[in-house]
């Protein structure tokens, strides 16, 4: 009797099932059981509804290029745990107060995503403040933004309300330096908040600014709202969303072959404002000093600020610039030294967070979330503390 001869797919396919098998339940497992917070950098994989700033919660400005959009509302996720009601009020701030809280003295609180959420409204340090406080305080941080956004944004705010506040309060992170070179650097798209300048190569000064076209084309592409237009899309879809493995195959494959220049980007365009670097050169990762000198990344942010003193000294109000560090140098007490040396040169008044998380002995696991960078809910109260204690005695309390 002859012997049945096997083709190699026949020999092959056990294998090829045995592997699909493997992967399959392997991945399901990773679905099932890996803590959020372990995959928070895969953007794709496992995504709540909550993790992007909702649809039409921003709004095209003219000037500004975005901003918070007039009486909006939804949900947010913060460190993948956490869902928050977000909201705006009808001046454009996430704030429960209207115009008419503001008659008489209030403070007005500006920064970047730290002055604007990522805890719930009631934990913000600007809303503990206003209840620690009695003052009204007006709640007008915009996350994405840096210190040229926010001056504008308080001019426009400002003559809504009809009056000027006793004291300002500008949160300061380090990339509102690449905010301001940039400027303005977003706008809005069916809904979306989407950036307008790329940066061509990583760590130099140059940015690209595509063809709003390009960028529209691609909004249209990648709507996270949109439906799969074709099996092949709905597939890439699911997998992205359920195969860990897949992900990180695929963020291997972008490290090994990364984006050169804005030319060879595809759709994305380059990369973002925030791998702009002061003079083209990055600082050592673990350098406690933050650069503040003359040079083209820094000029920016200086003219604001000497502008917003400029305002406050003629409109005889306070300025107090609020420094947030970074999480991995929330104590390095001397980080600020030349950016403070500029502020003292303005005869602006400033608050060094380092120095007030040292001086209370904190870790940075009392101050910052485990998975985001931002301040958690017991940060925040700590800066509503240090507040407190520097901005009340103008007030006689």
């Amino acid at each position: 009797m002859q012997a049945r001869k096997f083709g190699w797919g026949t020999m092959v396919a056990p294998y090829i099932l045995i592997v699909a098998i493997t992967w399959i339940v392997f991945d399901t497992l990773c679905f099932l059981f890996v803590p959020a917070w372990l995959v928070r950098g895969i953007p794709d994989y496992r995504p709540s509804p909550f993790d992007t700033i909702p649809r039409f919660y921003v709004q095209k400005n003219a000037t500004r290029g975005f901003d918070l959009a007039e009486n909006a509302s939804g949900f947010f996720l913060v460190n993948g745990t956490h869902v928050f009601s977000i909201f705006s009020n009808s001046i454009g701030c996430f704030d429960k107060n209207e115009v008419a809280a503001f008659k008489s003295d209030y403070v007005y609180f500006a920064g970047d995503s730290f002055t604007w959420g990522f805890a719930q409204y009631e934990a913000k340090f600007a809303t503990r403040f206003e209840q620690m406080a009695g003052i009204p305080a007006a709640k007008c941080g915009v996350y994405g933004t840096g210190t040229r956004h926010q001056f504008d944004k308080f001019l426009t705010v400002t003559r809504a309300i009809g009056h000027l506040p006793t004291t300002v309060v500008v949160g300061f992170y380090d990339n509102d330096l690449q905010d301001d070179y940039a400027y303005p650097h977003w706008t809005v798209i069916d809904g979306w908040g989407v950036a307008t300048a790329y940066v061509e190569e990583p760590n130099t000064l140059k940015l690209y600014r595509p063809d709003i076209r390009l960028i529209e084309q691609e909004v249209a592409h990648s709507n996270p709202e949109a439906e799969p237009q074709s099996f092949g899309q709905l597939a890439k879809k699911i997998v992205k969303k359920y195969s860990l493995t897949a992900n990180v195959a695929s963020l291997a494959i972008r490290k090994v072959h990364p984006l050169t220049s804005a030319s060879a980007t595809g759709p994305k365009f380059g990369f973002h404002v925030y791998q702009l670097a002061e003079d083209g050169a990055l600082e050592p990762p673990r350098n406690p000093q933050f650069k503040y000198g003359d040079t083209p990344m820094v000029i920016p942010n200086k003219q604001a600020l000497a502008a917003w003193k400029a305002h406050a000294r003629e409109n005889n109000y306070r300025l107090v610039v609020m420094m947030i560090p970074p999480k991995g140098f929330f104590d390095q007490t001397d980080r600020y030294a030349e950016f403070k040396r500029f502020l003292d040169s303005q005869e602006i008044e400033h608050i060094d967070l380092t120095q007030e998380f040292r001086a209370r002995s904190l870790a940075a696991s009392d101050l910052y979330w485990d998975a985001d960078f931002h301040l958690n809910e017991a940060g925040n109260k700590t800066v509503s503390e240090v507040l407190l204690s520097r901005l009340v005695p103008r007030y006689g309390k």
